[in-house]
C-alpha cells in the first residue's frame, strides 16, 4: 500500500509509540493466556491486529468468520493474505447462513429495510463466536477502536482495551483485547503504509463509486443498517454476479439498486 493522502502521512512519526504499546499488550495477553487467538474479517482494522499479533506469535490462530454473503473480493483477499502471510487460519461457516436467514424472514419481500437483528447476528456471529471459543478457548484479539463510537469509547477504556463478555449465571463467557483500541483511522492506514501491507481492495473500490471513506466497509453485501444508504447499489456495482443471485433469492431487493 502506498501512503497517498497527507492526512495519513502526518501520521507516520507517532506509530513507533502506537505499535510498542500495542504489540507489549499483546505479548502481555499471551502471556495470560498462551492459546489466545485473533479474528480477521478482512478490514482495515482485524488486518492491523492480525500482523501485529503474528508479530508476537507467527503461528497465532486466526479465525475468519464467514456469513455466506460475502464479497468475492473480501474472500479472495482473506485467502491471498492468508497464503502471503502463511497464516493459521480457520474459518467458521454461519449456519444457517445470512441469506437463508434473510429469505426465511419475508421482510424485504415487503419492502422493509430491516432484517431481524437478533436472529441474523444469532447466526453469523454470536454462533460462530461460540463455536471459536469452544475450539480455541475463552480469549481472542479483535480489531475494535473506541474512535467508532462513544459506546465503543466507554466500552474499552474502561478495562483498557479488554472486553468481557459473561453468561447470565455471571460465568465469563469470553475475553478479547483491542489492542489498537486508542488508534484512529489515519493510523491505521499509516500502519498498512509502513509495513507494507496491501489493504483490502474493497476500501478504494467503494470510495471510487462515491462511498463515504468513513463509511466502506468489507462485511455482507446485504447491510440492513446501510440498504437504503444506498449499500445495495454498490454491493451490484461491486458483485454483480453475485448480486444477480442474491436477488433471485431476495426479489425486494430491487427496489433498492
Amino acid at each position: 500500500m502506498k501512503l497517498k493522502d497527507q492526512t495519513a502521512r502526518r501520521y507516520m512519526p507517532r506509530l513507533p509509540e502506537r505499535e510498542d504499546a500495542a504489540l507489549k499488550s499483546i505479548e502481555a495477553w499471551f502471556n495470560l493466556h498462551p492459546s489466545a487467538w485473533v479474528t480477521f474479517s478482512g478490514g482495515k482494522d482485524s488486518g492491523a491486529c492480525v500482523d501485529l499479533a503474528r508479530r508476537v506469535f507467527p503461528e497465532v490462530p486466526v479465525v475468519f468468520y464467514d456469513s455466506g454473503l460475502e464479497f468475492p473480493q473480501n474472500l479472495e483477499y482473506i485467502h491471498r493474505v492468508a497464503n502471503d502471510w502463511a497464516l493459521n487460519l480457520h474459518v467458521i461457516h454461519a449456519k444457517p447462513g445470512a441469506l437463508e436467514i434473510l429469505r426465511e424472514s419475508g421482510q424485504l419481500e415487503a419492502g422493509v429495510p430491516k432484517v431481524q437483528k437478533d436472529e441474523l447476528r444469532e447466526a453469523t456471529i454470536t454462533r460462530p463466536i461460540a463455536e471459536a471459543v469452544a475450539r480455541f478457548g475463552k480469549r481472542s484479539i479483535y480489531g475494535l477502536r473506541a474512535e467508532e463510537s462513544f459506546q465503543r469509547y466507554v466500552l474499552l477504556a474502561s478495562r483498557k482495551g479488554v472486553v468481557a463478555r459473561h453468561e447470565k449465571d455471571g460465568t465469563l463467557g469470553d475475553e478479547a483485547l483491542a489492542p489498537i483500541w486508542q488508534w484512529d483511522g489515519h493510523e491505521v492506514r499509516a500502519y498498512f503504509a509502513r509495513r507494507g501491507i496491501e489493504m483490502n481492495p474493497l476500501y478504494a473500490q467503494q470510495i471510487a463509486l462515491g462511498v463515504p471513506e468513513r463509511s466502506a466497509r468489507v462485511g455482507m453485501l446485504v447491510d440492513s443498517d446501510g440498504i437504503n444508504r444506498g449499500r445495495w447499489a454498490v454491493a451490484r456495482q461491486l458483485a454483480p454476479d453475485m448480486a444477480r443471485l442474491v436477488e433471485t433469492h431476495l426479489p425486494g431487493l430491487a427496489q433498492f439498486r
